[in-house]
């Protein structure tokens, strides 16, 4: 392990000190430079970081949360260990030492962790199960770098030079899984991995999978109790910090049972906050207001509207990978907002992937029963772009005669793989990886079209788009967001149940919806899934239809190569007409936004 400059290690903190404005804390030894930015929630007077074992042999920093802290503490005391301070962080290198490389599996929370042992030069990094928090690095077989985001290895050296052969995964997902990124010199760690690196030697291993978890065997008022007790738990143990605390609430189902158990469990006053949209089809201010009437919180809201500027010179900057997801764009406003008043929020996310809540796990379901009749199918001959409703044009799009797992793949995709072919440099597509989608797939074993739809969601879309998008945009306004839906254990109670309980009754998150109906009365749940997105199509050819031109079709991205570009000109004038191509615009505009700022 060769020595890096602490002088790059402090600039490199310095970068991403948005994310632990509080503080920072350094470790220098002959081989190693551990850094930390902390955001101090628990433990705040003493919880400093880097964190040793007695002997000062081992050295931690982690970003995140350890949720069952208490009982690990107990553990650890009762096995001999004297342990300083009174928070989670200090742990760390005893349970390294007590339980060797694979003690992440000990961990309830989210983390991402490195951890340095003098005695073996030995580095290690960590990732929580479910992949809340990121963890990037770059390895040159001599040198191992890493960092909670991008922006911090470019400044510990990591070359700029394009990944481009992701460009194509991009546009199609909107993301880029793990363990790529757009970067030739940077990895992530993907989610439930431990990373090595010892004599020069990198090994990465897996110790957690979703598809081990069996299916359980369990009546539905059973199930029921059984899923409120381990979110009520999840909530609890969520609760505990020395700084403000509140909750966002959509007024969804998830959010809405996350802060009726906050309420159940706080002493004091629950704050809540949402956000709303003067385009009452995009807008949920109402029915956030709504619960919050109905569980008594004290409500904050505040509404927005495009703004150019906010995408051009905060969120193009705030993201060092791009990132096609425009729901970006209100979730960092909301995180902005609280932030006024917060340092920690409870969030409903992971209910949609743990209890199947999503409308493509129907549409899948259904299409796959009725597969063999689609052979001749008369939904492929409409033109999908005359539909505003994104949802209609990917179930036409998808509704073709096809395997389970191809339709899937679209139901993920933004757009078709021919679209993809027709808008991008053929030089680009001979050269670029194939996606990992059918690899995954093919890692669950279950039967069950529903549990493997999910599965592949827990495995890509929630840590690739979900998780990257809420720790980015809540991290930039120095705000830590905890789910308990993400609880692994309530994930791993919701993926083994029988499908009948989650998609059931003629509703998805069937069982979800019943605990939110002994919270709130039930015309309150009895409504359509909107979902937490803009107006993107209108933006795109009204407040943003300037920057379109500025940036899309200007003469640096034609010579970058990627695209082909009388193609590109042909969308953006349709789209402007009144056709709906935004699914394709939008990516597209993403990406070179986010080439100006970091390539160029």
């Amino acid at each position: 392990m060769n020595y890096i400059d602490p002088k790059l290690v402090h600039e490199s903190i310095e970068k991403i000190s948005h994310r632990g404005p509080d503080e920072t804390g350094f470790f220098d030894s002959q081989n190693c430079v551990l850094g930390i930015c902390r955001l101090s929630i628990i433990d705040v007077s003493s919880g400093q970081q880097p964190s040793y074992n007695q002997e000062k042999t081992v050295a931690s920093v982690f970003n995140g949360e350890i949720y069952n802290f208490g009982e690990l503490r107990e553990r650890l005391i009762s096995r001999g260990h004297r342990i300083g301070g009174l928070g989670d962080s200090t742990l760390i290198p005893f349970l390294y030492q007590e339980f060797g490389d694979q003690f992440p599996r000990q961990i309830q929370g989210m983390f991402a962790i490195a951890l340095y042992d003098s005695r073996k030069s030995k580095l290690l990094l960590a990732r929580d199960r479910i992949g809340k928090k990121p963890l990037w690095y770059s390895w040159n077989r001599e040198t191992i770098s890493f960092s909670s985001e991008v922006k911090g290895l470019i400044s510990l050296g990591a070359e700029r030079g394009i990944n481009e052969s992701v460009i194509p995964e991009f546009l199609q997902y909107g993301y880029i899984n793990s363990p790529r990124s757009a970067f030739n010199e940077i990895e992530q760690l993907p989610p439930a991995s431990v990373l090595v690196f010892e004599d020069g030697k990198r090994s990465v291993d897996t110790y957690w999978n979703i598809s081990d978890t069996p299916e359980l065997s369990i009546s539905f008022p059973e199930a029921k109790e059984e899923a409120k007790s381990l979110i009520r738990q999840a909530v609890r143990t969520r609760l505990i910090s020395e700084r403000p605390i509140g909750s966002f609430l959509s007024g969804g189902i998830d959010s809405t049972i996350v802060t009726a158990l906050m309420k159940e469990e706080s002493e004091g006053e629950v704050n809540t906050y949402s956000i709303g949209f003067s385009e009452s089809k995009f807008d949920e201010s109402g029915f956030a207001r709504n619960i919050a009437n109905e569980l008594g919180t004290k409500h904050h809201e505040r509404f927005i509207k495009a703004d150019p500027a906010l995408i051009v010179e905060t969120l193009s900057k705030v993201l060092d990978q791009p990132f096609a997801d425009s729901s970006i764009i209100p979730t960092y406003l909301l995180a902005k907002f609280a932030s006024e008043d917060l340092v920690v929020a409870l969030s409903g996310d992971g209910g949609d992937e743990a209890f199947a809540g999503y409308d493509r796990y129907r549409a899948g379901k259904m299409l796959n029963v009725v597969n063999p009749l689609l052979l001749l199918n008369p939904l492929s001959l409409i033109p999908v772009e005359k539909f505003a409703n994104q949802k209609l044009r990917k179930l036409i799009r998808n509704s073709g005669f096809q395997p389970l797992e191809n339709r899937y793949r679209g139901f993920q995709s933004l757009f078709s793989i021919r679209d993809l072919h027709s808008i991008l440099n053929p030089d680009l597509l001979s050269q670029a990886n194939e996606d990992d989608f059918s690899k995954l797939w093919s890692l669950s074993s279950s039967s069950d079209s529903i549990r493997k739809m999910q599965e592949i969601d827990i495995r890509t879309y929630l840590p690739g788009d979900l998780m990257h998008k809420v720790d980015m945009a809540s991290m930039a306004n120095s705000i830590e967001v905890r789910s308990p839906l993400l609880d692994y254990r309530v994930v791993e109670f919701g993926i083994s149940l029988p499908s009948k309980f989650k998609i059931g009754a003629g509703e998805n998150k069937h069982i979800l919806r019943e605990i939110a109906r002994d919270f709130v009365p039930h015309k309150l749940i009895n409504r359509p899934k909107k979902g937490f997105g803009i107006p993107q199509a209108e933006w795109l050819r009204e407040d943003l239809v300037e920057l379109v031109k500025d940036v899309l079709l200007d003469e640096k991205s034609r010579s970058r190569g990627w695209y082909q570009f009388n193609k590109v000109e042909e969308l953006v004038k349709l789209h402007n007409s009144g056709r709906q191509f935004d699914n394709l615009i939008w990516p597209m505009l993403i990406l070179e936004l986010w080439a100006k700022n970091w390539i160029d």
